[in-house]
């Protein structure tokens, strides 16, 4: 896929954290960060700040150039539209700081923290229902409890990283196969 357009849409921090990854994998990568970027550009590649999710959309769509596009999510604060993820279908993929199903929506790990339970975290399909799309791939995380939500929520984000970085060629290359959400 190296001709695909690859459109990640997350935090600078996170943007830094996997553009290297990113950046390796296509000849087109266009990074959007919700955040004021600290520096202007990724490895030469310059990073758009969209203030919001209609400003983003608009970038996307101007930008797409063929049927050839990936959107990678990582940690962005805005769901996407219906008409965004029909243009990008199962290629598409989102960061979610949980063992999907389990505890979708925001801050999942202070319920896991709060239950004393489990905790994961896995890369999916972005789909119109919340963190209901097929997962890519996912991994159990064991929090060492006691701790606080602020070190729980850096732990795994670490470990997201971890698996993105270590499955993304594979994702964007087909050799793995987004399996439905159990119930």
């Amino acid at each position: 896929m190296d001709s695909a357009t690859i459109f990640v849409c997350g935090s600078y921090e996170l943007i830094t954290l996997i553009g290297n990854v990113v950046v390796k994998s296509s000849n087109n990568v266009i990074f959007l960060s919700c955040e004021k970027p600290l520096k202007d550009t990724f490895k030469e590649i310059k990073i758009h700040h969209v203030k919001s999710q209609k400003e983003c959309e608009e970038f996307i769509v101007k930008k797409l150039e063929s049927q050839n596009n990936f959107l990678v999510s990582s940690y962005w604060p805005w769901k996407f539209s219906k008409d965004i993820i029909q243009n990008f279908k199962a290629q598409s993929l989102n960061f979610h700081p949980s063992p999907l199903p389990k505890d979708r929506g925001w801050f999942p790990h202070v319920h896991q923290i709060r239950k004393n339970e489990p905790s994961g975290v896995t890369l999916h399909v972005i789909d119109e229902e919340l963190d209901k799309g097929d997962i890519w791939t996912q991994k159990k995380v064991k929090l060492p409890y006691p701790i606080t939500s602020g070190t729980a929520h850096e732990l795994l984000k670490k470990e997201i990283v971890n698996i993105f970085n270590e499955n993304w060629m594979k994702i964007l290359n087909s050799k793995i196969i987004p399996t439905k959400q159990e119930v």
